[in-house]
């Protein structure tokens, strides 16, 4: 079972690379095949069907990118150091999968209905948890009160997954620090003028939270 398994890991590997080289339109099943040294046909043992294979990969990016925030939000830390955490775990995956990500943003309208109504209810989940955090920071008095929260995690996730169209991993700026200028950006936004005073420093402005460095879950750390 679990050398089956690790021959269907490496299907789904090679499938992302493929796809989102190609683009899954114009990727064949002879693509993967030789690819991975292997016929056509016996790419069909280890998955049901290409578009299978494209929703098991977007669903798993999706409930992997949307785990490492909820494990964020449920930590014991200021609201501000776990909203500043979670953006950068976004940005994050850019780097860690970018295959996946890819696939996730742009292929999305490739996928069955019923896929995509199972991929829809994993990015209201996700949504939800930006939610959640910004409302308690609300109700905490941190976070400014009169703006819309659904508005506000559109533009977070907005911008985020923008960074997939633009970031060149081999340019001048790391994708840690793109994070960390979004999450600056976002939270001088949201914060009442109480809580600036507070998480803000008074000699440059620069914000005093800190990334919670929850392990991501492709990390072998824990």
């Amino acid at each position: 079972m679990k050398g089956a398994s690790a021959r269907a890991e490496r299907v789904v590997a090679v499938a992302k690379r493929i796809f989102r080289r190609k683009g899954y339109r114009r990727a064949t099943m002879d693509d993967l095949g030789r690819a991975l040294g292997i016929l056509k046909g016996s790419v069909y043992h280890h998955i049901e069907s290409k578009e299978a294979l494209l929703y098991r990969i977007i669903a798993d990016t999706g409930q992997a990118v949307r785990g490492r925030a909820e494990e964020i939000r449920r930590l014991e830390l200021p609201i501000a150091d776990r909203l500043y955490s979670a953006i950068l775990s976004h940005l994050r995956f850019f780097g860690e999968d970018p295959d996946g990500m890819a696939l996730f943003l742009n292929e999305f309208s490739n996928l069955k209905q019923r896929n995509r109504a199972e991929v829809r209810r994993i990015m209201r989940d996700y949504e939800e948890v930006y939610r959640s955090l910004i409302q308690e920071g609300m109700k905490a008095g941190i976070f400014r009160s009169e703006v819309d929260p659904k508005i506000v995690v559109h533009g977070i996730l907005g911008m985020c997954n923008w960074v997939g169209r633009w970031y060149d991993p081999k340019g001048p700026v790391p994708l840690e620090e793109i994070g960390k200028i979004f999450a600056d950006l976002v939270l001088k936004g949201l914060c009442t003028n109480e809580a600036a005073s507070r998480y803000l420093a008074p000699e440059d402005g620069a914000l005093v939270v800190r990334d919670q460095g929850v392990a991501p879950p492709w990390s072998s750390a824990g």
